[in-house]
């Protein structure tokens, strides 16, 4: 498989359609395609492979569409991987139900291609985006620690040459409170340090189906 392209799931259980859509695809997005006739299938898939994006038929023998989108939510947010809703009725009940349980968006059977790529760049552009903001959210993070170490350096370097200048060095105490100093620098340094070499994106829970984008690491 071409690590290049985006690779995206396609799930129904007809053959032909599932065949017609990949097809549509390959030509007008020159993307990778992998085929699931079952919801079962599907959630195998994801669980042993990285995809880019999946589109799911609704009705489907089995787990039907909904299902195993809810189950897909469980582990993967629609930020992480965008989930395309395909179905032949266009019934208000059943597009909500998708949304509510995390769809990225629906389109209709017959499908016209030009729209469904469309809306699949979209949603393409949207992760883009997404990862963009979270790593400047990771900047401004940084920023910030470095921010409040630095005044701490400035408190400890100020309290360290205040008692070189003014003390008696013999003094023990003196160079106690120097040392004491000296190393509120050191680990300062140490922490600002970590958080350039160790900041990562993660995810924490926040309203289901969603997820909270958050910065991570040992020195936050």
């Amino acid at each position: 498989m071409n690590s290049g392209k985006k690779t995206f799931l396609i799930v129904d259980d007809s053959e032909f359609d599932r065949q017609l859509l990949a097809k549509a695809l390959t030509i007008k997005g020159d993307f990778e395609t992998i085929q699931a006739a079952s919801g079962e299938e599907c959630l195998r898939i994801i669980a042993d492979q990285s995809i880019d994006l999946v589109l799911i038929d609704i009705l489907m023998p089995g787990l039907c569409g909904t299902e195993v989108l809810q189950k897909i939510r469980e582990t993967h947010n629609p930020i992480e991987l965008p989930i395309i809703m395909v179905t032949a009725k266009a019934e208000a009940a059943d597009l909500v139900a998708c949304f509510r349980a995390g769809a990225n968006d629906y389109i209709t059977k017959p499908l016209n291609f030009e729209i469904a790529v469309s809306r699949i760049f979209m949603h393409l552009d949207l992760v883009a985006m997404s990862e963009e903001m979270s790593k400047l959210r990771g900047v401004i993070a940084l920023d910030m620690v470095i921010a409040s170490h630095h005044q701490a350096i400035n408190n400890s370097l100020a309290t360290a040459l205040g008692y070189l200048e003014s003390a008696d060095m013999s003094d023990p105490a003196a160079k106690e409170k120097v040392k004491d100093a000296l190393w509120k620098i050191a680990d300062s340094l140490k922490s600002i340090s970590a958080a350039g070499e160790k900041k990562e994106l993660g995810y924490k829970d926040g309203f289901d189906p969603f997820k909270v984008i958050t910065l991570t690491g040992d020195c936050f």
